[in-house]
């Protein structure tokens, strides 16, 4: 990871983090919790998260500068939760079929996406609406789970991660739909009284 970090060949914070807690997650699953090697993977795992979080939190706060509506906050959050989530690793960059040597990657899945790229358009206010980001974050699933079967690792964790998206989603929803009808009855007795 040094040499990588050092020449450069990480292309974005999400790629050097998805390596970070990939060793993390290797060093407290290869050793027992109460092995010194697990406890400090963990110490520097949670280290390593909050200083994640602490950029993930400046994303947040560009957007809420900018944002006339409460849903780019709203995924933001939920982006944020995801990013942090044990077993996100996998879906943190986009998928390189040379390096994992996968050359067909590309014939079954015709749409790639990763949560760096959705995390990076959602910072750069390219999605104009929430459903879009929604679409994209199931896009990143969708996609694991096609390409792994379904013992695999990846497919696993792929299914896990959108069933922890589809309850947080569900919760913003519901949250944004609850605002959106104050606003709209605010409105209509305004009119009446005015």
């Amino acid at each position: 990871m040094r040499k990588q970090l050092e020449s450069g060949a990480y292309t974005s914070i999400w790629h050097l983090a998805s390596h970070v807690l990939l060793t993390f997650d290797n060093a407290m699953k290869y050793n027992p919790p109460h092995h010194s090697i697990h406890k400090k993977a963990l110490r520097l795992s949670s280290s390593f998260k909050e200083k994640l979080v602490r950029t993930l939190f400046s994303v947040s706060r560009v957007l809420s500068d900018h944002a006339a509506d409460p849903w780019p906050i709203a995924c933001a959050q939920v982006m944020r939760g995801l990013l942090l989530r044990p077993g996100s690793w996998p879906f943190l960059e986009p998928v390189d079929p040379i390096a994992l040597g996968i050359p067909d990657y590309h014939e079954v899945i015709k749409r790639p996406m990763d949560l760096g790229s959705v995390a990076r358009r959602l910072q750069s206010g390219a999605y104009p609406h929430a459903g879009e980001f929604a679409f994209e974050v199931n896009l990143v699933v969708t996609n694991a789970m096609t390409y792994n079967p379904p013992g695999h690792q990846v497919h696993q964790l792929a299914k896990r991660l959108g069933e922890v998206f589809g309850q947080q989603w569900q919760v913003v929803c519901t949250a944004l739909d609850a605002r959106a009808q104050a606003a709209e009855e605010a409105q209509d007795a305004m009119q009446a009284a005015g």
